[in-house]
């Protein structure tokens, strides 16, 4: 990969996590903030959401298996949560969301969801949801 492509994608990454904290702060969560580049070892890349690890992602092709590992491994009893920015979708809000099975139905609003998958990576179930549905269940 050349330096011009790392720095572009970089810069995707930290759009897409802008755009979250914009949506977070405008829904209910005026302490949402990005984890700036430290140690490497911030839970996830949005601080401000108590109990909620959120990892984003801004790539065209999907890892979903490796993203839910990684947000896992950082999550320490905290739920967790994965948002991909969908190519032609504005609204954050209806952006590609999972979060574990065991998560959902631990969320204050959850409903039954027909759209689950098994990650034999992570060895657990996981749900796919917009953003906004999955964020307003865990208030």
């Amino acid at each position: 990969m050349t330096a011009a492509r790392g720095r572009a994608n970089r810069r995707r990454g930290a759009d897409a996590e802008r755009a979250v904290v914009a949506w977070l702060r405008a829904n209910g969560w005026p302490d949402a903030r990005r984890y700036l580049a430290g140690d490497g070892r911030q839970p996830g890349d949005i601080d401000g959401v108590p109990g909620v690890v959120i990892e984003v992602k801004d790539v065209a092709s999907s890892s979903w298996p490796t993203w839910r590992a990684q947000v896992l491994a950082e999550a320490g009893g905290r739920i967790p949560v994965v948002v991909r920015r969908t190519r032609g979708v504005g609204d954050v809000g209806q952006w590609e969301a999972e979060t574990t099975v065991l998560a959902w139905h631990r969320a204050p609003r959850w409903a039954d969801r027909p759209d689950r998958s098994f990650c034999r990576r992570t060895e657990q179930w996981w749900v796919r949801l917009p953003f906004g549905e999955l964020m307003e269940a865990l208030r």
